[in-house]
Order: structure tokens, then C-alpha cells, then sequence
């Protein structure tokens, strides 16, 4: 499979990248998501939205335009990690806010809908965040999970878009998460 992740300047990138590195069998490109005009994304079979830093969804919108821009009009299986899960929600109208503080760490979420990309992963389990930006409710995109702070996994009602406000691709001593890559994945091949 051909798989397309976008940079948003993540620290964790080649975390992100070792993970879907999953077998010899996919080609994976990475590009800076400043430079979405270099490529058709339509060629690829799959795409992969980072975390990042650089900035936040809101007052940015042109920073991101073309990735919005991606996001809302490609037919692609979409998976969006931190920011991507944010840029997600914003481009199909959710509401973002502001934490007070930076939440960062380890925290427990709890699956609320059955969808795909969590099979074999059980009800509630530990994730790495690290944001300051959350969804509280959803009133376009399907909740999938929560924590304590909001929804934290979206899904597009009928496009595999999929979006996770933590970061799978951060090991921990109890990480599950590597198993979302494995059925996003799986979700991508079978909408070939």
C-alpha cells in the first residue's frame, strides 16, 4: 500500500513513521504540510495526518488551508493524530477549545461506539497526550472515545475519515495503541 503522511512538524514523527512501517509492503512518503501543492494525494491509499506544534487549528487557518482543504474533499481513508484529530473537527465544523493548562502525559480513555479501527482493543486503556486543544461535544462527526477532558477518536459519518486526540504512535508500558495503525490500515486496504 502507498501511504501519505502529512508533517504538522511533529516531535514524534519518527515514531509515527516506524509504526506504520508495519511490513515491507507499504511505500510510505512523508511531506512537510507546507508542501501539499508537490503532491496528488489521490495517488496513495491511504493518509496519515500528524501531531504538531507549530500552531493551533484556530487563527491559522491559512497555514492549514491546504490540509482542510485535503480533509473535506479527498476520498481517501484519513487517519488524524493531536492536531490532525483538531483539523479533522474543524473542517467539518466542530468546536474547539482552549485547556486552561497543557494536558500532557498518560491518561485513560473509554471507548463508547465499536468501530473498526479499535477491534481488538478493550473498552477502556491507557494513551500518551500531549494538547491544549479539545472537542467537547460533536455534532457532525460520530464520538468514538472519551476521557476525562472530551471526545478523544471521531469518525466521519460516511467517509473513513478517523481522527484520535492522543498519540498511538507514543510507546508506554501498556500500549495497545499500536493496533490502531494495524486496522486503519487494514480499513485502507479493504476500501481499495
Amino acid at each position: 500500500m502507498k501511504i501519505l503522511v502529512i508533517n504538522n512538524h511533529s516531535k514524534h514523527i519518527e515514531d509515527l513513521l516506524s509504526k506504520i512501517k508495519l511490513n515491507n509492503q507499504n511505500r510510505i512518503k512523508s511531506i512537510d504540510f507546507k508542501n501539499l501543492n508537490d503532491v496528488n494525494y489521490n495517488e496513495y491509499d491511504a493518509i496519515i495526518l500528524s501531531g504538531g506544534s507549530s500552531f493551533s487549528v484556530l487563527k491559522h487557518q491559512d497555514e492549514y488551508s491546504k490540509e482542510l482543504h485535503l480533509i473535506k474533499n479527498c476520498k481517501k481513508p484519513i487517519l488524524g493524530i493531536c492536531l490532525g484529530f483538531e483539523l479533522i473537527n474543524f473542517a467539518f465544523g466542530e468546536e474547539l477549545k482552549k485547556l486552561e493548562y497543557k494536558e500532557q502525559g498518560i491518561i485513560t480513555i473509554k471507548l463508547i461506539s465499536k468501530d473498526l479501527i479499535f477491534d481488538y482493543l478493550p473498552k477502556e486503556f491507557d494513551v500518551y497526550e500531549g494538547h491544549r486543544w479539545v472537542v467537547l461535544k460533536n455534532k457532525k462527526l460520530n464520538s468514538l472515545a472519551i476521557s476525562k477532558d472530551g471526545i478523544e477518536a471521531v469518525k466521519h459519518p460516511k467517509k473513513k475519515i478517523y481522527g484520535v486526540q492522543f498519540h498511538p504512535e507514543v510507546f508506554i508500558e501498556t500500549n495497545d495503541c499500536e493496533k490502531i495503525f494495524l486496522n486503519f490500515l487494514n480499513i485502507a486496504r479493504l476500501a481499495k
